[in-house]
């Protein structure tokens, strides 16, 4: 009874433990998010991962314990072996016993398949309802399929093909444990029960099979048989209906083997399942051979241009087009004078920052949480794993600044773009900003070419928007391409208060330069003037900011007059 009573206790502190530090993580979250302005990007956040974790757990448990249950309900009576002194009987273990580990096995494998499920910004990306108003001539969908449904669809099969796999081999194990399942006389025996769920489960398998060659109808599209993934005239003609023909056939086979399986009809299964893979495989070595025996066809090939041309359209800002964005912005700032290494020196925000640092909030305007209650400081430490954050020697009004990377800190305010790790450094006065571009991609993208940009394939990729990071404060500020970018602008409308407009930054983004223009306060100078006009320029975009409810824009007027006037964070 001790012992049990250790075990429980272990059991319930360690269960604490895991919910503590959950709550931790979504602690620290969440006040990150809300110090950058990103509330609403948190509770999205949250809600997608609930939504999966929920839906995953729920699907899997419910799948995994129906089951073990059934080879639950194979075992008549488990009897184990127990020896008291120099008297070995068998004791039956009880019912309720056998329900448990069901229930506890169904429970872990669900838990264990969470790893698969697909990631919430996919989720995000779907939900943001994304619409290019312009439809495939193959398929007859808008192109917004593509890139927002199927990706989540396709992470959803892989998901569902790791749970049935994993079902699977746990079943088969089990059974392999019991009589029902055994090699005898140089052969494998099976019992008519275990028969019927092994069928059942192969049903199932064919059915994931079909759902497969559905999704490989889509990406055809976009991976065909052409040069560069092109979609040919081949593929149109024969490959693609050969996938929708395969998704019938291999439908029917998943209810013809079920039932023969269960009826006992295995010649009838083992002669569909061998048809099966005879027809798939003779597609598979047909398709290469068709494929090299196939000429070029104009029209497919006018096609694939014009939506390539769409996929990579240049955007409103850089005539060079993408490419010439990604192959411009090279460690730009590294190369400067030693100014910029001086403003870069003191950057809390950098390319390749990392851990964590606690500065003092007051007249610094530092976007970042506060930890000046034990509570703060107690869930940002148990965080960071650091007692340090518990120190009683922290500055005035302390915050401590976390995600210091440059691309890190974007693209966890921009989830659901691509972000390379390119950049270039203005300078508004003397502080420098880190402006790196956000783009929309897709590999799914149809007809369009296959593009290797930051080692990764992509048939679509457009600047959707570029992030101006203030080095010093933290600060991050969205300015959204006015290209009319469908991705884009469907998160934009998610998320208005992320970004801002051209004409909104025009007249701040103008006052950019690529090195700093250094003011200095003397009294026998010239250079007073110049901050005098400075400072009342600041001071006048601050109540324009006010007077527009611009919050945004004040706090970046108020950041430069706060390093105009020598603030720095310590």
């Amino acid at each position: 009874m001790r012992k049990r009573r250790l075990a429980i206790a272990i059991a319930v502190g360690a269960i604490l433990l895991l919910l503590g530090r959950a709550f931790v993580f979504l602690y620290t979250d969440y006040v990150w998010y809300h110090a950058l302005g990103g509330a609403a990007l948190w509770r999205e956040k949250a809600v997608d991962q609930v939504a999966l974790l929920s839906g995953g757990l729920t699907i899997a448990f419910l799948f995994a314990y129906g089951n073990l249950s059934a080879v639950r309900h194979s075992i008549i009576s488990l009897v184990l072996p127990r020896r008291i002194a120099n008297v070995e009987f068998g004791e039956a273990v009880p019912v309720r016993f056998l329900d448990a580990a069901a229930l506890g096995m169904a429970a872990v494998v669900a838990v264990a398949t969470t790893a698969a499920l697909p990631s919430w910004e996919s989720v995000a990306t779907m939900r943001a309802g994304a619409r290019f108003g312009e439809s495939d001539p193959y398929h007859q969908l808008d192109l917004a399929f593509y890139t927002s449904w199927l990706p989540l669809e396709t992470a959803l099969h892989s998901w569902l093909i790791v749970v049935v796999a994993t079902v699977t081999m746990v079943v088969v194990g089990l059974y392999a444990l019991t009589p029902s399942l055994r090699w005898s006389d140089g052969g494998l025996r099976v019992s008519g029960y275990v028969r019927r769920h092994l069928g059942v489960l192969g049903g199932v398998l064919l059915l994931l099979i079909a759902w497969r060659f559905r999704l490989e109808s889509y990406e055809l599209l976009s991976n065909g048989s052409g040069p560069a993934g092109a979609f040919t005239a081949t593929d149109n003609r024969f490959v693609l209906p050969w996938y929708v023909g395969l998704v019938i056939i291999t439908v029917a086979a998943a209810a013809v083997v079920a039932w023969s399986t269960w009826t006992g009809q295995l010649t009838i299964a083992f002669a569909i399942l061998s048809l099966v893979l005879v027809v798939i495989a003779g597609v598979q070595l047909w398709r290469p051979i068709a494929v090299g025996r196939a000429g070029g066809d104009a029209a497919y090939e006018a096609t694939r241009r014009a939506f390539t041309a769409r996929a990579f359209a240049r955007n409103t800002r850089d005539s060079a087009g993408p490419a010439g964005v990604v192959e411009g912005l090279r460690d730009s700032i590294r190369a400067a004078d030693r100014s910029v290494s001086a403003a870069e020196s003191r950057a809390l925000i950098a390319p390749g920052a990392s851990g964590y640092i606690v500065v003092s909030g007051t007249g610094r305007g530092v976007v970042a949480p506060s930890v000046s209650s034990l509570f703060s400081r107690t869930a940002h430490a148990w965080r960071e794993q650091d007692g340090r954050v518990l120190a009683a020697d922290l500055p005035n009004d302390p915050r401590i600044v976390r995600v210091r990377d440059l691309y890190d800190r974007v693209q966890r305010l921009a989830p659901v773009f691509s972000v390379l790790e390119t950049y270039e450094g203005s300078f508004h006065m003397d502080t420098l900003y880190w402006v790196v571009p956000v783009y929309a991609s897709s590999r799914l993208y149809p007809l369009a070419e296959q593009r290797s940009i930051g080692d990764t394939i992509r048939t679509y990729f457009r600047e959707a928007a570029r992030a101006y990071v203030h080095s010093v404060t933290g600060r991050v500020m969205f300015v959204a391409d006015e290209s009319g970018e469908p991705l884009a602008t469907a998160w934009r409308r998610r998320f208005p208060s992320m970004f801002r407009s051209r004409a909104e930054t025009a007249a701040w983004i103008g006052e950019l330069t690529p090195r700093p223009r250094r003011i200095v306060a003397t009294p026998d100078s010239a250079g007073e003037g110049d901050l005098q006009g400075s400072v009342r320029r600041l001071y006048l975009r601050m109540q324009e900011a006010l007077a527009r409810s611009d919050m945004t824009a004040f706090g970046q007027s108020f950041d430069s007059l706060g390093i105009l006037l020598g603030g720095r964070p310590r």
